[in-house]
């Protein structure tokens, strides 16, 4: 005989079906916001809906600016030819985070989650093997 599991129904309050522009975290998520800030993303926890708002390309390595809308965050991410010693951060406003990783091919190559409720004034840093490249959310990129 097999044990009965409860029955589990999701609870919505009219404010969640009401206001489209706060979306719902993704069913399994367990943060939002500045529930999130200082997380780092994955596929499972904001990484499912995000998506690249502006993109930096210098000497080997891409910059990534990367924001969830049912998470409300932002975060930086780094694809690099080169390997080596890194720093990966983001700003908006002013708040920053980062994370140094020391070059090991299997370290991480995102920042931390920043609390964001959008992408506008965000910005994605990485320095790789002493490059820097920065892009902000409209494209543009500073050193």
């Amino acid at each position: 005989m097999q044990p009965q599991l409860p029955n589990r129904k999701a609870h919505l309050s009219w404010a969640d079906v009401l206001d489209p522009d706060q979306p719902v975290a993704p069913a399994g998520a367990s943060c939002r916001g500045h529930g999130c800030q200082g997380q780092f993303p994955t596929s499972e926890v904001c990484g499912r809906d995000a998506r690249t708002e502006s993109t930096v390309r210098r000497a080997g390595q891409v910059v990534l600016l990367r924001f969830s809308p049912s998470c409300a965050t932002v975060w930086s991410e780094v694809r690099t030819t080169t390997g080596g010693a890194r720093e990966i951060s983001i700003r908006s406003d002013q708040d920053e985070l980062s994370a140094a990783y020391p070059g090991d091919p299997s370290d991480g190559y995102s920042s931390p989650m920043l609390a964001a409720s959008s992408p506008r004034g965000a910005e994605a840093c990485a320095k790789v093997g002493g490059m820097s490249a920065c892009t902000g959310p409209l494209g543009g990129s500073r050193s």
